[in-house]
């Protein structure tokens, strides 16, 4: 995990080693899991996937 902050925007990026890119999908409120991906698409002011050489870093910038 790492945090870049400025004045007005935090960067969170968190990598991993599976090269499976993530999927923006629907997942119904009593799930127990599957709602990262949403709760960052509907918070971020961006988000996006970088792939790595083993893996992908998945990023999103938030207001702070």
């Amino acid at each position: 995990v790492r945090l870049i902050r400025d004045e007005t925007t935090c960067r969170i990026e968190v990598t991993d080693s599976n090269p499976r890119m993530p999927v923006l999908q629907p997942v119904p409120p009593d799930s127990p899991s599957g709602h990262g991906m949403m709760i960052m698409n509907r918070q971020a002011l961006a988000w996006g996937v970088d792939p790595e050489p083993e893996g992908k870093t998945v990023w999103c910038v938030v207001a702070c």
